[in-house]
């Protein structure tokens, strides 16, 4: 029962590699654009080989390339839903890659076992609310004038701002 979570983090990478390769290969080829197929594919590749290496700035180099993709595809002309797919589970191959990395060599206790899993239903949860957001927005068309875009975008960025200040006094 202790080593359940070490899989758990395994099976949520591949998991989340498998759905990233498919939404982005599935996004190129039903276009047609070959070349975009194939990079999906090379960074899916690119991604399994990184898995479980500790090194500090590779990762975030594939989830730029990953995201690139996913905007790619969008541009490109591919269905919007598998961009949007594409770059979810590539945050979360990341954000699994991460968490393997960070508690890679820790012996599991009760307590790593708990932050394990809160930290991946709490990844579950952002990924399921970012998708619905994103898919929901698809079909919202608002004209909202770039002033007041700008001002929402500084007001959020100001609330967070607060946040993370009371979340850092309370620590």
């Amino acid at each position: 029962m202790q080593q359940q979570p070490r899989f758990l983090r395994s099976y949520v990478f591949f998991i989340s590699l498998a759905m990233m390769v498919i939404c982005h290969a599935a996004a190129f080829f039903l276009i047609g654009e070959w070349i975009g197929l194939i990079s999906a594919l090379g960074l899916g590749v690119l991604w399994f080989l990184l898995h479980k290496r500790n090194n500090r700035w590779l990762p975030h180099v594939l989830l730029i390339l990953s995201l690139a993709v996913s905007a790619a595809a969008i541009i490109s002309g591919g269905y919007p839903i598998f961009g949007m797919a594409g770059s979810v589970f590539a945050l979360v191959v990341w954000d699994a890659h991460q968490l393997i990395c960070d508690l890679h060599g820790i012996p599991q206790t009760e307590t790593i076992s708990r932050f394990e899993q809160h930290h991946l239903r709490s990844l579950a949860l952002a990924m399921g609310v970012g998708l619905s957001i994103a898919i929901i927005g698809r079909f919202i068309n608002l004209k909202v004038p770039f002033i007041l875009l700008f001002a929402i975008i500084l007001l959020i960025l100001f609330g967070l701002d607060r946040l993370w200040s009371q979340l850092a006094r309370y620590k």
